[in-house]
């Protein structure tokens, strides 16, 4: 499994992405958008949507929220194991 280059990943976040890269049936990860939000939630990773090659996710830690889609052959197993990682 490979984090996609070329996309700032917050030092906040990396421990996070690091989680994801464990899972063996992820393919690869593609980090998008950077959100600052007011707050400070505890580190998550969320799923929020379903989409053909994959799932789309939210990772999300202190004031910060970063969208994420992950590329990967079995959807719903993987969104089994992304919720246990929060």
């Amino acid at each position: 499994m490979s984090i996609k280059k070329g996309k700032d990943i917050p030092k906040d976040l990396k421990d996070l992405f690091k989680k994801l890269e464990k899972i063996e049936e992820i393919e690869k990860v593609i980090p998008g958008a950077i959100k600052q939000k007011r707050g400070n939630s505890p580190p998550t990773v969320k799923v929020t949507q379903e989409l053909d090659a994959g799932l789309k996710v939210l990772i999300k830690k202190g004031g910060l929220v970063q969208e994420a889609f992950v590329t990967t052959k079995s959807p719903r197993g993987v969104a089994d194991k992304i919720s246990s990682i929060s």
